[in-house]
């Protein structure tokens, strides 16, 4: 393993564990709350699995250079005030008229876009700012299917989307979002043909997710083939730069 694998090794075990621990945080941690004691099996092993991915972030965490610790820094206080009720009339950033999509977009924008350009060029590039609006683009559009899903649900001082403008406009919105996304793809310095048909396959799977969203949806709809979409984006780009 040479120099430049050991880093990108590096950087990659430290982005999946923070991302596991962060996730589990989020998702359970109001589940859990002070009740460890009478936790069901799975979530007890949850629980462990989200210890040690925590143990282990935190060796990656000490290699870090420190422009990606300022970054995580940001990003992981935006986690934590997403999920916990420090605030007195809000509870927390998440319960914020209108404001969660928004959070999730920039802490996942800023995780794939922002982070890896700061540890490996010390700053942020031009290409990372355009990879960047484009991965907070995308979030907000696949996250549209879970508000169209969840508009019986959400509590109206949510203001969501769907709430706001009717499902069928916020599928307007969705495809509009999504046509921005390749638009900004010609305002890189370098058009790689590979990078545009991954893109253009990748948004036209979430244009076909977001057309066929509805309030009544199969369980796995958005919850395993709309949370899909990033794998399948990764496999495209993979498969794509063999290709081309």
């Amino acid at each position: 393993m040479n120099l430049d694998e050991v880093l990108q090794f590096n950087f990659l075990g430290f982005a999946f564990f923070a991302t596991v621990t962060g996730y589990n945080f989020v998702k359970y941690a109001g589940i859990a709350k002070l009740h460890h004691m009478s936790l069901t099996e799975s979530l007890r092993t949850i629980q462990i699995f989200s210890l040690v991915s925590f143990v282990i972030l935190m060796y990656f965490t000490f290699i870090m250079p420190r422009e990606v610790l300022l970054g995580i820094g940001c990003l992981g206080m935006l986690t934590l005030l997403y999920a916990l009720p420090v605030f007195p009339k809000a509870n927390s950033l998440r319960t914020i008229r209108g404001l969660k999509i928004f959070i999730i977009a920039i802490v996942w924008a800023g995780f794939a876009g922002i982070l890896p350009s700061l540890y490996l060029d010390s700053t942020i590039t031009h290409l990372a700012i355009i990879q960047t609006l484009q991965y907070a683009i995308f979030v907000l559009a696949i996250i549209l299917p879970f508000e169209i899903r969840d508009v019986k649900y959400d509590a109206s001082q949510l203001g969501t989307i769907p709430q706001r403008i009717g499902i069928k406009k916020t599928k307007v919105l969705g495809l509009a979002l999504l046509a921005l996304i390749i638009l900004a793809e010609f305002f890189k310095s370098k058009l790689e043909i590979a990078n545009l048909i991954t893109l253009l396959i990748i948004c036209l799977l979430a244009a076909l997710f977001i057309v066929g969203s509805k309030k009544e949806q199969h369980k796995y709809y958005a919850s395993f083939w709309v949370e899909s979409l990033p794998i399948i984006w990764f496999g495209l780009a993979w498969v794509t730069t063999f290709l081309f």
